[in-house]
């Protein structure tokens, strides 16, 4: 699955957002901003409740696909990524509704993994720098070191750092690697979803990257808190619930490195420590404890529970 020395202006770079119930005027920014970077833009939304088909006419020509139902991230990114195959995308970025990537970001992404796969090196996606835009703070990349993750910041190095997994948005696939890896797995409905995808593909002996110089805005967690003087983000009770359903089961398979399981593991542990210690209701500690019973019993897909 080598590619071809064609040109980079001739190459077919399809953009998936997917959204549910978005900031209009954000949206209408990373839009905007994806016109300028991409042949081809696919909204693919998760039933908004507000009217995700009122957008400039300027954008008129962006496809929006509107789902009946909320199907979740993963199965919204399928359908996005289909799409983009089908109207002839050789590489496919995906977006959250949350991110803004910053000028030519793209095109740096895709010079980065076509010099890779030029030179024969089997990469399969390359992902940005993530600066989150309510902190103006860089994210780091991360490599599993031991039995923790070693965390290695954008700004330490302008070259390519291989990483072990990349955040969904603003991530760069090769198309054709979709027939080798599969899609996203539908049945983790939200979160562990980009995690899950890169395990697979290094798993099949692809390698990732994240691109120092090509960077993006993006938010994680509902709020931020100190803890002992660290920043953690925090989620609804919803979400805590398929965070730790999904690390869960992901934990209890047996395909998964033991390595990445046993700091998952913790983490997990120390994510129940911090939010039970923060949390304001019960409910978000329920949420948690649900989530671990589901992950166990291996009871995926939307959640059906009263949380």
């Amino acid at each position: 699955m080598k590619p071809s020395s064609e040109s980079i202006q001739d190459l077919v770079v399809g953009a998936v957002v997917v959204t549910y119930n978005p900031d209009m005027d954000a949206l209408v920014l990373l839009l905007r901003q994806l016109r300028r970077q991409t042949q081809h833009i696919i909204v693919v939304d998760n039933h908004s409740s507000n009217d995700i088909e009122r957008i400039p006419p300027d954008l008129s020509s962006i496809e929006i696909i509107k789902l009946n139902s909320n199907v979740g991230v993963a199965s919204a990114q399928n359908v996005g990524i289909r799409r983009a195959r089908a109207l002839g995308a050789r590489y496919v970025v995906i977006f959250d509704q949350d991110s803004l990537p910053q000028e030519e970001m793209i095109d740096g992404l895709l010079r980065t993994l076509r010099a890779f796969n030029l030179g024969g090196s089997r990469v399969a996606a390359v992902g940005p720098a993530c600066v989150d835009g309510r902190w103006s703070r860089q994210l780091p990349f991360v490599r599993m070191h031991g039995l923790r993750y070693r965390r290695i910041y954008p700004g330490d190095t302008r070259a390519p750092i291989e990483v072990d997994h990349l955040i969904s948005s603003g991530t760069l696939i090769r198309a054709d690697v979709f027939d080798d890896v599969g899609l996203m797995n539908d049945s983790l409905f939200i979160d562990y979803v980009d995690i899950e995808w890169c395990m697979r593909a290094r798993m099949k002996g692809y390698a990732l990257y994240g691109v120092p110089e090509s960077q993006m805005y993006h938010s994680l967690g509902d709020n931020i808190v100190n803890i002992f003087g660290a920043s953690v983000g925090l989620h609804s009770p919803l979400r805590d619930y398929y965070l730790f359903r999904n690390g869960t089961w992901l934990i209890s398979r047996g395909r998964l490195p033991l390595q990445w399981k046993l700091i998952e593991t913790a983490r997990l542990i120390s994510r129940f420590v911090i939010y039970a210690m923060t949390a304001r209701t019960r409910s978000h500690a329920k949420s948690m404890l649900l989530g671990v019973a589901d992950g166990v019993r291996g009871r995926l897909g939307k959640a059906t529970r009263s949380l």
